[in-house]
């Protein structure tokens, strides 16, 4: 039996083989979207909660996935015959000759094994964590592909703060003889689009633009790539037909088989470049701890919420008094800088930055969304050079990506079960700073379990420690009864 992979492009890959082959393959690419049974369609009987990875009738699939073919023709021994290749054999420039502000910048081990990993592949998904130096990576793929290919390099972050931050990490990067601000431009709103070699820019301020727009890139670099398996971004990625070289950058994926091919689809097969505990190891990234607060309640209060469904608990959690000044308490009794991240703005972000500000003579910030993106770079560089200033910051905003040396201390305020955001967020406080000797996360949550029944969000803490425990972090744990504080003391660390 033969399996042939066509190129129709540098997204799209036709099969061709025996119908058997091709029902075969459908099914193994054929998996059930993550939350699918509370979606509208399927609610409504209008989709059966599947997505489709090989496209019936067309037999079209990612380009990125033939090497989950390649390993089905070889379970089955099958001969597969791919008229295409991704690799490739880029001659890298010497790294002596521009890493160079004021003092030469030398890669680390694990930055030059994804940096010659580009060069040898023309696809690949990189998953290194946050904190290990992804934006110097990028910034030598983007120099090597400009000095080998025709063509633009776009870069996509998903956020504002980080096209102004990963654009400054360029000029930091460049030396004397490579003047960024002539290669480089940004794109986001209120931006004037210029025409250089290198865009970088948000994805929501391109997506809506027409496949022809994108035919004069030759190489797309996706940052914080866990987030393109969205219809809007993987859409985007679809028009980019001319980008024969793809690279995706994530410190985590979120554990769901369908989102993990999606992206390797759109860039290619994954490659771990190094785990956190190796870099804590090597120094490369701080030491740290995590600490979990478990706020118990009495008896009352939990039968009073025990009905209670997932927003109603959210809403008693984030207006409880009591908590809020626990939370406060411990951003403005916390030394060093901190990082206190919320997810409601006005009901809950507002009112524990308030709180802390009435605690403490420490510079105390808020970024939220509506938060003008100079404000937000402004607040990042001086907190940046402070040694006890406190973020008051929504997740969506600062878990992801956001690069503060100096941060010494995070407080998740609010309920998560997301490995990404847990993962992105513990991040925030792991780069090396001489202002810290060691990382403190402070993971905050709430038992209102009642007669063996726990709440939503105490399973939530539950899950957080299943990924605690996945990747080898230590963590303790301390019992804290709410309401029996009377000046909510700090816990010993």
């Amino acid at each position: 039996m033969v399996i042939t992979l066509r190129k129709i492009d540098n997204v799209w890959s036709k099969i061709e083989a025996e119908p058997h082959i091709i029902q075969e393959l459908s099914e193994r690419f054929t998996f059930k979207v993550p939350g699918y049974q509370f979606m509208p369609a399927y609610r409504a009987k209008r989709w059966d909660g599947n997505i489709r990875l090989l496209k019936r009738g067309t037999n079209k699939i990612y380009a990125g996935l033939t090497h989950y073919i390649q390993k089905y023709a070889e379970e089955n021994k099958y001969q597969l015959n791919v008229d295409y290749s991704h690799t490739q054999e880029l001659k890298p420039l010497s790294f002596s000759k521009w890493f160079y502000n004021g003092e030469q910048i030398h890669p680390h081990d694990h930055q030059s094994k994804a940096i010659y990993a580009a060069l040898k592949n023309k696809r690949q998904l990189f998953l290194s964590p946050t904190a290990s130096g992804k934006s110097l990576v990028i910034y030598t793929i983007a120099r090597n592909l400009l000095s080998e290919i025709p063509g633009k390099v776009l870069i996509l972050v998903p956020t504002t703060s980080l096209v102004e931050q990963m654009y400054s990490d360029f000029s930091h990067y460049a030396d004397a003889g490579w003047d960024s601000t002539q290669y480089c431009t940004r794109i986001y709103s209120g931006m004037i689009r210029e025409d250089k070699a290198i865009v970088i820019s948000t994805w929501q301020s391109l997506y809506d633009k027409p496949a022809l727009y994108f035919n004069e890139y030759s190489a797309v670099i996706g940052d914080e790539a866990h987030l393109f398996k969205s219809k809007e971004i993987s859409g985007l990625l679809e028009k980019l037909s001319q980008c024969e070289y793809r690279y995706g950058f994530t410190g985590t994926l979120d554990g769901e088989q369908c989102n993990q091919l999606i992206l390797e689809g759109l860039f290619g097969p994954v490659n771990k470049i190094v785990s956190t505990t190796d870099l804590v190891e090597s120094k490369h990234l701080s030491n740290f701890k995590i600490k979990c607060f478990v706020l118990t309640y009495p008896d009352d209060v939990r039968k009073a919420n025990k009905d209670n469904k997932f927003e109603d608990e959210v809403q008693f959690l984030i207006s409880n008094e009591k908590r809020n000044k626990f939370v406060a308490d411990l951003a403005a009794n916390t030394k060093g800088n901190t990082l206190v991240l919320f997810s409601r703005v006005e009901s809950h972000g507002l009112k524990i930055f308030n709180l802390i500000k009435e605690r403490t003579e420490k510079p105390v910030y808020f970024i939220f969304g509506g938060t003008e993106t100079s404000i937000r770079e402004e607040v990042r560089k001086e907190v940046e050079a402070a040694e006890d200033a406190i973020i008051v910051a929504s997740s969506q905003i600062f878990s992801t990506g956001i690069n503060i040396r100096s941060l010494a201390n995070i407080i998740f305020s609010y309920p998560s079960k997301s490995r990404v955001r847990t993962l992105q967020s513990i991040g925030r406080v792991l780069r090396v700073s001489s202002k810290k000797v060691i990382a403190k996360i402070f993971d905050i949550s709430d038992n209102l379990t009642w007669k063996g029944k726990p709440n939503y969000t105490y399973k939530h803490f539950a899950e957080r420690l299943k990924i605690y425990t996945e990747e080898d972090f230590e963590y303790s744990i301390k019992e804290i009864q709410l309401e029996n504080l009377y000046a909510t003391p700090i816990p010993e660390l």
